[in-house]
C-alpha cells in the first residue's frame, strides 16, 4: 500500500492505521495455485488453507482455465508457503484435504509458445 502513498504529505485519513499495520509483521501472503483436475467437487471461494493442522488463510478466487487445461487459483497463505515450488493444503467444503502446488500468480504464457500454433 505505501507505493500508493504519497510521501510529501504530513497527515492524511488512515496514516496512523497503514503506519501502525506496516510496523506489524507479515502473516498472510497472496499465492497463485493450480490442480490438474478440470473441476473439483467441494472445492471453491473461501475454503481454508492451513498448515500443521492450523487455518493460516483462504482461497480468494478459483476457476477452470480452459487455455492452461486445468484450475488456478488465488489464496492467502503463511509466507514461508506462498513462494513457488512449495505446496499448500487446502480443506474442501466437504472435509477433504487437498495439496496444490504453489505458481506464481501471474497465469500467462511467459514464453509465448501459444503464438506458435
Amino acid at each position: 500500500m505505501e507505493w500508493a502513498l504519497s510521501k510529501k504529505k504530513t497527515f492524511y485519513v488512515g496514516r496512523t492505521a497503514n503506519r501502525m499495520r506496516a510496523a506489524r509483521p507479515l502473516t498472510r501472503k497472496m499465492c497463485g495455485f493450480e490442480i490438474d483436475e478440470k473441476a473439483v467437487p467441494g472445492l471453491g471461494e473461501s475454503a481454508l488453507v492451513f498448515q500443521d493442522g492450523h487455518p493460516v488463510g483462504f482461497v480468494s478466487s478459483i476457476c477452470y482455465s480452459p487455455t492452461l487445461g486445468k484450475t488456478i487459483g488465488l489464496a492467502y497463505a503463511h509466507p514461508e508457503d506462498a513462494v513457488p515450488g512449495s505446496k499448500i493444503q487446502i480443506r474442501c467444503f466437504d472435509g477433504r484435504y487437498l495439496t496444490a502446488p504453489v505458481v506464481s500468480p501471474h497465469f500467462y504464457d511467459p514464453e509465448n509458445s501459444r503464438q506458435n500454433l
